[in-house]
């Protein structure tokens, strides 16, 4: 039986590796994939805010070269071939830029923004469904006028954070509102540890994730940071701020998405206003931010982007992009696969742990029998 005993511990010795190397996440998520250019945005703008409801991606107003706002609405579908053709959509009811736009359980609800340089307290909701986007409708009035405000939606309530207001200071005030029979009221919430604005925040189980931004440090209103809070999102509002691990380089104006318990975020404007070509990835869970791991960079230095995820890829589109050679607002577009991550609805392990155990515990079983039965008988504009 010396055979037989040693098959059993070879198999069991199989089983605890796959126990160890067995993936943790129902779907796995790691770095991006290189960046692909996909369907160009119809204008150059920057400062478009985008949501995508399902599989199509929707992107209102911006700001062009001119300094002008616009209203124009624009929608695509998106997929594994990227960025499907540009078609229009109900136009916004004001021409409007650095909104914070937010896909929830209906469609589309926009928060903000300025118009002409002017920060409004509008905030507009458009219904979407695989027809497409409905027309635009007032809800309740942001309590103040603000631009470049973070807004996310998770379980029936918009959560807002900072902006700047009609005198360019930034603000720390957090606002939270119902978004089901309607968005009829604002209620102030926990503040934010800072005054700030053009931070990018994104949802993710259940807690809210602000990535840095841009805060005053003296005479100086345009100082990006590399600070990373987080907190509990609930029916109450938003729970108590903590701080979280830094964001690898002061950067403002970045924009960052959620997927699979990670967070993707891409480009941003440094100190010197100069655009960044960064591209960071972070694992989040209840207990903040596990770390920060360069990821493929975007082709081209941005900021004032939009990047959404949906199955499996990060898309991204607009922005400026401002180096110390040349100043542009594009109107490129790409995308890249999260690497890793699973391509379908499926939330399947790509080897389940449930599976790997009966399947090893029954091949230790066949062997053991095998090797008694034989002793017997014989003894993985593009700037």
């Amino acid at each position: 039986m010396a055979a037989s005993n040693r098959l059993f511990q070879l198999c069991v010795s199989a089983l605890l590796v796959i126990l160890i190397a067995a993936p943790l996440n129902l779907v796995h998520a790691e770095s991006l994939g290189q960046w692909t250019s996909t369907t160009k945005y119809p204008l150059g703008l920057n400062a478009v805010s985008c949501a995508n409801f399902a599989s199509d991606i929707y992107c209102v107003g911006g700001v062009g070269g001119g300094g002008n706002s616009h209203n124009q609405v624009y929608l695509a579908s998106l997929g594994a071939s990227g960025i499907g053709a540009w078609s229009t959509g109900a136009a916004y009811p004001t021409a409007i830029d650095s909104a914070s736009c937010v896909s929830a359980s209906a469609g589309i609800y926009c928060v903000g923004g300025e118009n002409g340089g002017n920060p409004v307290n509008n905030v507009y909701f458009a219904p979407a469904s695989s027809s497409g986007l409905g027309s635009w409708s007032s809800a309740a009035p942001y309590p103040n006028s603000l631009a470049a405000i973070s807004c996310v939606a998770y379980s029936g309530y918009i959560y807002c954070v900072g902006g700047f207001d009609t005198n360019g200071d930034e603000v720390s005030s957090t606002y939270y509102a119902p978004i089901s029979p309607g968005l009829t009221s604002w209620t102030g919430t926990t503040q934010y540890p800072l005054a700030v604005d053009s931070a990018s925040c994104a949802v993710s189980g259940g807690d809210i994730y602000c990535v840095a931004g841009e805060t005053e440090n003296g005479a100086s209103q345009n100082t990006p940071i590399t600070n990373v809070y987080y907190a509990q999102l609930t029916s109450s509002g938003i729970g108590q701020w903590s701080t979280a691990l830094s964001y690898p380089t002061a950067l403002a104006a970045a924009s960052c998405a959620p997927y699979s318990g990670y967070l993707y975020c891409v480009g941003g404007f440094d100190s010197s206003q100069y655009s960044s070509t960064d591209t960071y990835f972070a694992a989040v869970n209840a207990s903040g931010v596990a770390s920060w791991a360069n990821a493929a960079p975007y082709p081209i230095a941005i900021d004032t982007s939009t990047c959404v995820t949906y199955n499996g890829y990060i898309y991204c589109v607009g922005g400026t992009s401002d180096t110390a050679s040349s100043h542009s607002i594009v109107n490129s577009s790409y995308y890249a696969p999260i690497a890793g991550a699973a391509t379908t609805s499926s939330t399947t392990p790509e080897f389940p742990v449930a599976a790997a155990i009966p399947l090893v515990l029954a091949g230790a079983l066949v062997a053991v029998a095998w090797t008694s039965r034989t002793t017997r008988r014989s003894s993985g504009p593009t700037a």
